[in-house]
């Protein structure tokens, strides 16, 4: 009986030592500063043990041991009013990362009323409240006055916010969830945002910072015990290495974004070297977290946490003084980063308090940041968007002036190119001219010299005089009609009305007639269509078909050469094929068969088909070469006049 009597003295006696937190309102008591704790370095004591040493006062407002593996008691009497009986109470600690939490509840007489398990590496579903923070209910209902031992331990950063919650205040705080709402909100506005700018301009840049943008979230997911609520509940992984490895991975991918936003390595490669590095390593470490120790990875990456913010915020405002401009938004989002990030890091290390104050700041300077980077993104595509309108500007212009030059340098082609055609044209005229001329003048010295024998024989009479004067004037007047035939050709009028096509074709051919007589070829055609065209100068078009297809079937030395001339309608055109024997084109010339200089006659110049295509297209119509059975084949479309 002593011994039973000797144990509960033992057990109770130390919980007495602590200061009682006595609750006579509704709401929230902070509790750290009624707590008295215990360090188990060997983390194998049991509660017994435990009670026997002495314990120790809190004085901050949320206990802070930094990275430390070993085991913690806490101790807290709890006392309420009468007023108090029928309000449940909650005893809420307010960080997620805790492994694992044992909470012990002994009555007033010491007598053990329960013992409750919670923590990340305990099921979800074992917490007495489905909430991000861990609770524990509290029967304050039914005893006035409770004594609490509480263990914890975890692998990370121990810290303690610990207080005692009316369920009405509990709810009240539900609150909050609008303001973490928000600040979700704007994450995932602003990666919506990003995700369509990088739709939109395809910058690489937005993907990186999506990348940086979505681990961040996960993390903070992760620290705001959201993740666990609501995302990834007891998936094992995530919960014994994933705080570690998102950290690390926000590192990497915030390295990865600055490095390629900042172009450090066209700027200023020393600095590319070592922001370099430290994405490797934070890559290389992000790679070990996956399943490496959890106390070591989270140590390195809270220390990345500092590292990474530091060397990046130097890094654009070296950027900024090198006059990289759109750094600057860059540089303040960094501050603001850092500020948070910085104070929650040294936290965590147990260099300074505040817990709350940092969380918030943290939060409230994340955001920001978030905003001035994708404000930085949307400056940088902006300023991309000006120095390519100002080159553009700039290529338009030069493009202007080779245009110009281009132009001018056409027009004095083309003028050649006209020149030459005209001389061409000329001589082949001249040409014809001395076909169609040679029988007159071989008529009219027949007739000059019958008149002058019979005049020096004396009998040259009246009658023959007549007959030989009238038969000068008429081989006279038709060399005058091939003069004016020629002239009709060479000075075309242009306001000439709608004429027959088979007219222009006859006219010539006609033209072209002691050429045809003298080579022996033979043209021959159909006319299914009498319809008219405004195209005065088709007459030259089919005078250089005629010439080519005689040149050709000269030189190929074909005996019984012929040309042969269909004219066709349809709804809209007037169709004229042109073939001839010759034995065809050329396939290697037939692409480029209208450009200058481009000829399969031996002594071709190559201007009467760019010439021929130049004649038909400014009035409107195509033509187009090819090879048919025999020969050559050119098919003129020509639109219909209007009557």
């Amino acid at each position: 009986m002593m011994r039973f009597v000797l144990f509960w003295v033992l057990l109770v006696l130390p919980l007495g030592a602590a200061q009682t937190l006595n609750i006579d309102r509704f709401g929230v008591y902070d509790a750290a500063l009624f707590l008295g704790y215990v360090r188990d370095g060997q983390v194998d004591m049991s509660r017994v043990e435990v009670m026997k040493k002495p314990f120790r006062d809190i004085d901050e407002a949320v206990p802070s041991f930094g990275f430390d593996h070993a085991a913690y008691w806490f101790k807290l009497r709890i006392k309420r009013s009468d007023v108090m009986a029928h309000q449940h109470w909650y005893l809420r600690i307010d960080y997620p990362l805790i492994d694992n939490l044992r909470l012990f509840a002994f009555d007033e007489e010491g007598r053990l009323l329960f013992e409750k398990q919670s923590g990340e590496h305990v099921p979800f579903a074992s917490r007495d409240l489905p909430h991000r923070h861990f609770l524990f209910e509290l029967p304050l209902d039914k005893y006035a006055q409770v004594d609490l031992l509480l263990r914890v331990q975890t692998e990370g950063v121990l810290q303690l916010p610990i207080s005692v919650v009316s369920a009405d205040a509990l709810l009240e705080s539900q609150n909050m969830l609008l303001l973490i709402g928000i600040y979700y909100g704007i994450f995932l506005i602003i990666f919506i945002y990003n995700l369509a700018h990088f739709a939109y301009s395809r910058d690489t840049n937005y993907l990186r910072y999506l990348l940086f943008l979505s681990t961040f979230m996960v993390w903070q997911l992760s620290f705001d015990g959201l993740g666990v609520c609501y995302v990834w509940r007891d998936w094992w992984w995530q919960i014994k290495h994933g705080t570690a490895f998102w950290i690390l991975m926000t590192s990497f991918s915030a390295i990865w974004f600055g490095r390629h936003f900042l172009q450090t390595f066209r700027i200023m490669p020393q600095i590319d070297r070592l922001l370099f590095v430290l994405q490797l390593f934070s890559a290389f470490i992000a790679l070990l977290s996956v399943a490496g120790a959890y106390e070591s990875m989270v140590r390195i990456g809270a220390a990345m946490a500092i590292i990474t913010p530091m060397v990046l915020l130097f890094s654009g405002i070296w950027a900024w003084r090198l006059g990289e401009r759109s750094a600057r938004f860059y540089v303040v989002g960094w501050v603001s980063f850092l500020v948070g990030s910085a104070l929650f890091a040294l936290n965590k290390f147990d260099l300074i308090e505040g817990f709350y104050a940092i969380h918030h700041i943290q939060q409230f300077g994340s955001a920001l940041e978030m905003l001035f980077l994708s404000w930085a993104l949307a400056d940088r595509i902006h300023l991309g968007e000006e120095g390519f309108k100002r080159k553009l500007q700039k290529l338009n212009e030069e493009l202007s002036a080779q245009m110009n030059e281009t132009l001018a340098s056409m027009r004095k082609k083309e003028q050649m190119i006209s020149h030459q055609a005209r001389l061409a044209s000329m001589g082949e005229m001249i040409e014809q001219i001395a076909h169609q001329w040679r029988q007159p003048l071989n008529n009219m010295a027949l007739i000059n010299q019958d008149t002058y024998i019979k005049k020096s024989l004396g009998t040259l009479d009246d009658k023959t005089l007549e007959h030989n004067h009238e038969a000068l004037n008429e081989n006279l007047q038709y060399m005058s009609r091939t003069i004016d035939d020629f002239r009709e050709f060479f000075h075309p009028d242009p306001q000439t009305a709608a004429t027959p096509m088979y007219k222009i074709v006859n006219n010539a051919v006609k033209l072209s007639t002691s050429l045809l007589r003298h080579t022996r070829i033979d043209i021959s055609g159909s006319v299914e269509a009498s319809v008219s065209v405004k195209a005065s100068e088709l007459t030259q078009v089919f005078m250089n078909l005629i010439k080519n297809s005689i040149d050709v079937i000269r030189e190929r030395k074909i005996s019984d050469g012929h040309i042969e001339v269909q004219i066709q309608e349809d709804p809209v055109n007037v169709i004229v094929h042109f073939s001839d024997n010759g034995g065809g084109i050329e396939e290697r010339i037939i692409a480029t068969l209208f450009e200058p200089y481009i000829s399969s006659k031996k002594e071709g110049t190559g201007i009467g088909l760019y010439l021929s295509k130049a004649i038909i297209e400014k009035y409107g119509g195509t033509i187009e070469g090819t090879n048919a059975e025999y020969g050559a084949l050119f098919v003129i479309k020509m639109p219909k006049a209007v009557s």
